[in-house]
């Protein structure tokens, strides 16, 4: 009774294992069956992005990116015979225009398009195919303050190559890459699935910069700001103290940019000042009435932001032209500080424009009366003096 017992448990548990095995296998084959075939291979979709800032007035510039790919083994062999074995993969091509339409991605506009680089590839035998992928730093011509921040990235692309018995060819079963460098030229890791776009691991991709100074002339009063004052009591030699702080992160650049310019008093002789577009680093600078700071070179979708330090018996207000053509203004209260907020340099004119107004309610109005009967006394005595000059030259010419 006992050995008919254990004889049933041992017969359970074969069974199990059985089961086990055959779900094993059965997943095993699911997996090697996935992959291309003859009549629809595996793909190797390159992506490129070209990317530059937002709010701007910015627009996709004409540029076309090549992509070059250099054979380094078949299974695994770096041998000459084995390199000439391999197909050449001629340079992928892709073409941006004006025309393009750009989405907002991560903060800044950005234009996609990809292409199949192995579409086309006639392949001889099967085996293991490695590619080194780079970009060519070429496609691009710059007009005047703009420029084109190339990819640094760099892939390891891997063809399997299958027979296929009944047509008689040869064709991509599998592909995937591998990054050994990112964007920025440093070094990165990660393996990707270049058939689909979709799947989480993809990472067949190029991305580009696109920057232009800002300012109606591009390099050149990217951003200016000036200083009215106005008023019966305002004082045109009285110096305001402004700060101003700027961060060109959003235009896509790896570092922080420094940039120069002038502060020039009115009618006097134009001297440097230096701006650090970190987001932290203030540039603080006085402005008198005609007085005028000018900023040259930044680079359009740079933020900044201005603000004046409140000045006794005065009320601060501003006008200005920033970013996509976009009117700004504000009047604050008598001796406040007032800021613009945060502004964006645009590809057009970016103009700030301080008045500080004297408070007249601070004169007492018994001294604005008692000028009064003055300003009139004067007045007449001009106008008799006036017709005094007329009525003489009319005698006088009798």
């Amino acid at each position: 009774m006992r050995n008919e017992s254990k004889r049933r448990i041992q017969s359970r548990m074969i069974a199990g294992m059985l089961a086990m095995l055959l779900c094993l296998a059965t997943s095993v084959t699911a997996l090697a069956g996935t992959g291309g075939i003859a009549a629809n291979p595996q793909k190797a979709v390159l992506t490129k992005n070209l990317r530059y800032a937002d709010g701007a007035g910015l627009s996709t510039p004409t540029a076309g990116f090549t992509f070059t790919f250099t054979p380094v083994s078949l299974d695994g062999s770096s041998a000459a015979a084995d390199l000439a074995a391999m197909p050449v993969i001629a340079p992928a091509a892709l073409s941006f225009s004006g025309g393009d339409t750009a989405a907002l991605v991560g903060g800044m506009q950005q234009v996609s398009k990809n292409v199949d680089v192995l579409s086309g590839i006639t392949w001889s035998r099967t085996g293991v195919y490695e590619y080194t992928v780079t970009e060519n730093a070429t496609g691009f011509t710059p007009g005047s303050g703009e420029s084109m921040i190339y990819s640094q990235a760099q892939f390891t692309l891997y063809v399997v190559i299958a027979y296929d018995s009944v047509t008689g060819t040869y064709f991509p079963e599998q592909t995937y890459t591998e990054k050994t460098q990112d964007d920025a030229g440093g070094t990165a890791t990660g393996k990707g699935d270049p058939d689909d776009t979709s799947d989480p691991t993809y990472n067949f991709i190029f991305t580009n910069i696109y920057t232009r100074q800002g300012g109606s002339t591009p390099g050149s009063d990217a951003l200016t700001i000036t200083k009215t004052t106005t008023g019966t009591g305002a004082d045109p030699t009285k110096q305001f103290t402004y700060t101003l702080t700027a961060d060109d992160s959003g235009t896509g650049v790896l570092a922080a940019g420094t940039y120069t310019g002038t502060y020039t008093p009115a009618g006097g002789t134009p001297t440097p000042v230096s701006l650090t577009a970190d987001g932290v680093t203030p540039l603080s600078f006085t402005l008198a009435s005609g007085d005028m700071l000018v900023i040259d070179g930044v680079l359009a979708g740079t933020t900044f932001e201005v603000e004046e330090t409140g000045a006794t018996a005065y009320i601060p207000s501003y006008t200005g032209i920033v970013g996509n053509s976009v009117s700004i203004s504000d009047t604050g209260t008598v001796a406040a500080n007032l800021d613009t907020g945060t502004q964006t340099i645009g590809a057009i004119s970016n103009e700030v424009n301080y008045t500080n107004t004297y408070d007249n309610s601070l004169i007492p109005t018994g001294v604005l009366n008692n000028i009064v009967p003055v300003i009139v006394l004067i007045a007449a005595a001009v106008l008799g003096f006036i017709a005094f000059a007329a009525s003489s030259r009319r005698k006088g010419s009798c």
